[in-house]
């Protein structure tokens, strides 16, 4: 599979809903990671990450 391929894949994936979402007004992400692995016939990537809720942070400054 090509550049263009593996983008087209993660462009659907986003269009579905079914990519990560690093954020939006109801989730805060303060720590993401994006892994990738491949060998000769497969690939992943793979998204952690740390979030917190809740409307009164920044402001309250606690995890």
């Amino acid at each position: 599979m090509d550049q263009a391929g593996i983008l087209a894949q993660l462009d659907a994936a986003d269009d579905d809903s079914c990519f990560a979402d690093l954020g939006n007004g109801y989730s805060f992400a303060v720590d993401a990671r994006l892994h990738g692995y491949r060998d000769a016939g497969r690939r992943a990537l793979i998204v952690v990450r740390r979030t917190r809720t809740g409307s009164n942070w920044p402001e309250s400054g606690s995890l």
